[in-house]
């Protein structure tokens, strides 16, 4: 059994010889999706049929959004066929939306099953360093920790969160339904309590060598099992005692590394963590070994790069993202160390699509996540995002020898400021954490630090929070939304969020 499954995940993952030729295989991966939805609405609309090459999809395909692709979901929202894909799809994905706005549907074909399979077998086969350590992983099962797989239904079709969507649908793949737990009937149900109670009830069954999760998230649930459910599961009181051989934990949306010490605290010190890269458009990279940085699938998704800073000047001056003459630049043509916003083409239906997301290659076959386009705080022209947050967690910790469990940021007025709220695992000196905050955000953000030169901003405000403050937010959150597994971190704040987790 150890052999098969060892092959199956080795033909799900595919080889990396792609990326030893990366334009040969992207313009093959841009070509077979253009023939695949040849006869589509979208692709007679904009003449995409006509298309031979990788220069010609760029120079004729305008750059597109949601609002460009809405009115096309739409029409496919009411049974209309060959409209973005040629191919009927089993369900959608959803994002989560705000109070703001509604959620945005991005149909869930074939395609996007086989590339969510292919990235997770790459994960799984990226981890043993020998053949033992490999019989062990392989031996175990997968705990999929994962958002609703349906949160209603439009026209028949379920919908559901990426991540819960993936985790059901990859078991239809040959060698995957050995290895993901729960089974589908128990990721499908619908209210989260009772599906958490009968993962636990499931799993603990069984020999978990892996899991997937957000990490907040996934520590709450490993906590759960060992408390809260312990009445009911008749549980250990350390979950090293129920999954002694727990290697490999992955998540995608935050920077794994960061929490890899909290995981061998709680599973033991044979844990790593790896990353992956997806979004509700698509799964796009994996982290293939233990240094930081993220592989692109170069056989799923086509990709282009524009400049961020090219991207925030022509929105800034006014000018239409449809019809400015960017610069899109193919894999084969990306530079190191610059921020790019990713533009993707993909099996669902997307095409030369923003995400929203911005990446920056530290080196060959390595990008890393930056952050949000439209995610960051900017209140003077130092737009501090989500990769100087995390760095300034970095810093704190090696600074100060403290463990930070989570920390969010917003910003004050009257005097002009940011105020950071800590939730720290030990005891600190808050004097020396209010000196090491600023300095660290200084030496992270120079814009920051000119504008604390020039008395733009003052001296940050400092919140710390009490232990366990972030764990009862994501409880009131799930139980708000009725999900368990779409509660992400926030980053920035409004100021009442703050005071409310201080209470």
């Amino acid at each position: 059994m150890y052999e098969t499954l060892k092959r199956s995940l080795k033909n799900l993952a595919g080889d990396d010889s792609v990326l030893e030729y990366p334009a040969e295989m992207q313009e093959k991966a841009l070509m077979r999706i253009l023939k695949r939805n040849a006869h589509t609405l979208f692709s007679k609309t904009h003449s995409l049929n006509e298309i031979k090459s990788v220069e010609e999809y760029c120079n004729r395909m305008p750059i597109s959004k949601y609002e460009d692709v809405k009115p096309y979901i739409e029409m496919m929202k009411q049974q209309q066929q060959n409209v973005l894909v040629a191919d009927d799809f089993p369900r959608w994905v959803r994002t989560s939306g705000t109070s703001s706005s509604q959620p945005k549907l991005y149909p869930f074909t074939q395609e996007s099953i086989e590339s969510a399979g292919q990235i997770l077998s790459k994960l799984i086969l990226s981890v043993p360093e020998n053949e033992s350590e490999e019989r062990i992983l392989l031996s175990g099962r997968m705990l999929m920790v994962v958002a609703d797989v349906i949160t209603g239904y439009v026209q028949g079709k379920p919908v559901g969160y990426i991540s819960g969507v993936a985790a059901h649908d990859i078991q239809d793949l040959e060698g995957l339904g050995e290895v993901i737990s729960p089974p589908q009937h128990i990721l499908a149900m619908e209210e989260w309590e009772s599906r958490w109670i009968e993962m636990a009830r499931h799993a603990v069954k069984e020999s978990m060598t892996m899991s997937v999760s957000t990490p907040p998230i996934l520590l709450s649930y490993l906590k759960k099992i060992t408390s809260d459910y312990r009445p009911l599961l008749n549980t250990p009181t350390d979950i090293r005692e129920v999954w002694p051989d727990m290697m490999l934990i992955a998540g995608a949306g935050v920077k794994m590394s960061l929490y890899e010490k909290k995981f061998r605290e709680v599973l033991g010190e044979q844990v790593r963590c790896r990353e992956f890269y997806c979004a509700s458009e698509g799964f796009f990279a994996y982290q293939k070994d233990d240094i930081e940085g993220l592989t692109p699938v170069l056989d799923y998704i086509f990709y282009e790069f524009i400049p961020l800073e090219e991207w925030r000047s022509a929105l800034l001056e006014g000018e239409d993202y449809r019809t400015y003459q960017f610069t899109r630049l193919t894999y084969d043509q990306i530079r190191l160390n610059t921020d790019y916003i990713i533009v993707v083409t993909t099996p669902s239906g997307l095409y030369s699509y923003v995400i929203g997301d911005i990446i920056r290659f530290t080196g060959p076959d390595r990008l890393i996540w930056v952050g949000r386009a439209d995610l960051e705080s900017n209140i003077a022209g130092e737009k501090m995002n989500e990769m100087h947050m995390s760095m300034l967690k970095q810093t704190i910790e090696t600074t100060l020898g403290v463990e930070i469990a989570n920390h969010v940021a917003s910003i004050q007025e009257d005097p002009l400021r940011y105020v950071f709220a800590f939730e720290f695992e030990g005891n600190i000196e808050f004097n020396e954490l209010v000196d090491a905050v600023d300095t660290s955000v200084r030496e992270i953000n120079p814009i920051y630090n000119w504008l604390r030169e020039k008395n733009v901003l003052k001296v940050p405000d400092i919140v710390t929070l009490q232990k366990g403050t972030f764990e009862r937010y994501f409880r009131w959150k799930q139980e708000k939304t009725g999900s368990q597994g779409q509660v992400k971190p926030p980053v920035f704040v409004n100021a009442e969020l703050i005071e409310k987790l201080k209470q």
